[in-house]
C-alpha cells in the first residue's frame, strides 16, 4: 500500500526545514566532493575502443556511516581521457566500503554527481505521477528499468536500492568500462542485468522478444534513462534522430501504458527538434507530455517524454505542482537521502513542437 504525501506534508516540511537536515543524512551531499580534487591512486588504466584511455583512481572518504573496526569508505572515480585532449573528464563516481578482507561494495544509496540526482528525482517522480508501480514488489509488478550508459552504475545501483521491486537492465557498448567495474564496487545481481552491446541495437532485439513473448524477455520498459556520449560528448544521433533503431524502438512498444524516457543533455542543447522526433515516434500514443527540466550541478538538461499522463496540456504550474506532490509522494516512501521534491522541476522547459507546446 502506497502511503499518499499529503497527510505528510506538513511534518515532513517542518524536518525538512531544519538547517543541514537532508546534508547530514545524504552520503553523497555537495560537500564532500572535496575529497575527490586531488589525484588519486591510480587502480585501473585502459585504452578504450572508442579512442582515448580510462582511468579509474580511488580517494579517501570520510565515513558517513558507523563502521565495523577495520573497514573504511572510499571514492571511486571513472575519468575518460580522450586521444586529443588534456582534460579528464569524470565519467563516474562511485563510494565503496571496504572491508578488513578489502572485500569492495558499493553504496548503493550514495549518489556524489548531482546531475545523477536529477534523473532518479525525474524517473521516480514521474512514473508515480502516472500511476506506474514504483512501490511494488518484485512478486506483486516489477517496475522494469533500462539505462543506456552505465558509467559507474551508480544509477541503476541507487534505483534498485530504493525500489526493491525494481529491475534494471543495462547497455553499455565500451569494454573498457566493464572491465572497470570491480574497480568502481559496482556487482549485478537479481535486480541488475548488464549487456555489452551498443543500445540501439539492443532496444531493436529487446521489442522482438516482447513482440514473439519469449520466457527471458523484460517487457516493455517503465522508464528508459538515455545516458551516453561519443567522443565529442555529445548524445549519438541513434537516440536522438528519426528513423533509427532507437526510434524503430520506440514506435514499436518500448515503453509500457505509464512510462518516461529521459534523455541527458549538454547544456545548451536546442531540444526542440530532438523531443520532436522521439514524439513522433511515440505518435501512436496519445496521452504522451514532452517537457525538459535542469539537471543539478552541472546544468546539464534532461528531456522527458510521458507516457500515460493524466493531463494532456497543462500549464507550466500544473505540471510544477503535479511533479512536486509526486515527488513528496517519493519522499514519503524511500530512504531517498536527498529532497526529490527540489530537483523534480528544477528549471522546467516546456517545448514548442510542430507549433503546439507540449
Amino acid at each position: 500500500m502506497v502511503r499518499q504525501a499529503w497527510p505528510r506534508l506538513r511534518s515532513r516540511a517542518a524536518v525538512a526545514a531544519v538547517p543541514g537536515f537532508f546534508a547530514a543524512r545524504d552520503p553523497g551531499h555537495e560537500a564532500l566532493t572535496v575529497e575527490i580534487l586531488g589525484p588519486g591512486r591510480e587502480l585501473r588504466r585502459r585504452s578504450m575502443k572508442f579512442g582515448g584511455e580510462l582511468r579509474v583512481t580511488a580517494h579517501k572518504a570520510s565515513p558517513t556511516q558507523a563502521l565495523p573496526p577495520g573497514w573504511c569508505q572510499e571514492w571511486r572515480v571513472l575519468r575518460f581521457i580522450p586521444e586529443r585532449a588534456s582534460s579528464n573528464l569524470i565519467q563516474a563516481i562511485n563510494k565503496v566500503c571496504i572491508d578488513t578482507d578489502a572485500k569492495t561494495e558499493q553504496c548503493r544509496n550514495c549518489l556524489l554527481m548531482p546531475y545523477t540526482k536529477s534523473i532518479v528525482s525525474a524517473v521516480m517522480s514521474v512514473l508515480v505521477m502516472v500511476g506506474a508501480p514504483v512501490f511494488e514488489s518484485a512478486e506483486e509488478r516489477p517496475l522494469k528499468v533500462l539505462c543506456i550508459g552505465l558509467g559507474g552504475g551508480s544509477i541503476p545501483s541507487f534505483l534498485v536500492d530504493m525500489l526493491p521491486g525494481c529491475l534494471v537492465d543495462v547497455v553499455e557498448v565500451e569494454p573498457a568500462v566493464i572491465e572497470s567495474l570491480e574497480a568502481m564496487g559496482f556487482q549485478p545481481d537479481d535486480h541488475i542485468r548488464l549487456w555489452l552491446e551498443d543500445g540501439a541495437q539492443f532496444v531493436c532485439r529487446a521489442v522482438d522478444t516482447f513482440a514473439v513473448g519469449k520466457a527471458d524477455a523484460t517487457g516493455p520498459y517503465d522508464a528508459v534513462i538515455v545516458d551516453a556520449y561519443d567522443a565529442d560528448g555529445c548524445v549519438p544521433d541513434a537516440f536522438t534522430m528519426a528513423d533509427t533503431f532507437f526510434s524503430q524502438a520506440l514506435a514499436a512498444g518500448l515503453l509500457s501504458q505509464r512510462s518516461v524516457l529521459v534523455t541527458n543533455f549538454l547544456p545548451g542543447t536546442d531540444l526542440g527538434p530532438v523531443l520532436s522526433c522521439q514524439a513522433e515516434a511515440l505518435s501512436n500514443r496519445s496521452d504522451c507530455l514532452s517537457f525538459a527540466i535542469q539537471a543539478e550541478g552541472s546544468g546539464n538538461l534532461l528531456a522527458l517524454q510521458v507516457c500515460g499522463s493524466p493531463m494532456r496540456r497543462p500549464t507550466k504550474a500544473e505540471l510544477r505542482l503535479r511533479l512536486w506532490l509526486a515527488a513528496r509522494t517519493v519522499e514519503s516512501n524511500t530512504t531517498c537521502p536527498f529532497r526529490v521534491s527540489r530537483l523534480v522541476a528544477k528549471g522546467l522547459q516546456q517545448i514548442q513542437i510542430r507549433g503546439k507546446r507540449v
